[in-house]
């Protein structure tokens, strides 16, 4: 709910190399369980930026989607995803520039 008492119901796309699955974000927190087809597979939250949001991979999550790039594993749309949001998070300093 934001400030003006407004709920939002965010659809979420989530692929880990199969089929995306919807997500509906309808609470200020959510969790979920995300069954992943081996135990190394990446997870694309966005997938192919189909939501208007911002992801931020950090810790584990970003070495696979970071292997998962390096396979070519991702769509060029996922690619250009994780580029943009990237680059969004290190211009306002919540990323590093490594």
């Amino acid at each position: 709910m934001d400030d003006s008492g407004v709920k939002w119901f965010i659809p979420l796309f989530i692929s880990t190399g199969r089929e995306p699955e919807l997500v509906i974000l309808d609470e200020a927190q959510k969790e979920f369980v995300i069954n992943l087809p081996h135990p190394d597979a990446y997870v694309s939250l966005n997938y192919q930026g189909r939501t208007m949001c911002r992801v931020k991979y950090s810790g584990e999550s970003l070495k696979r989607i970071v292997g998962a790039v390096k396979l070519n594993l991702l769509s060029v749309p996922d690619k250009s995803s994780l580029l943009s949001d990237t680059l969004s998070f290190m211009k306002s300093g919540t990323v590093p520039h490594e």
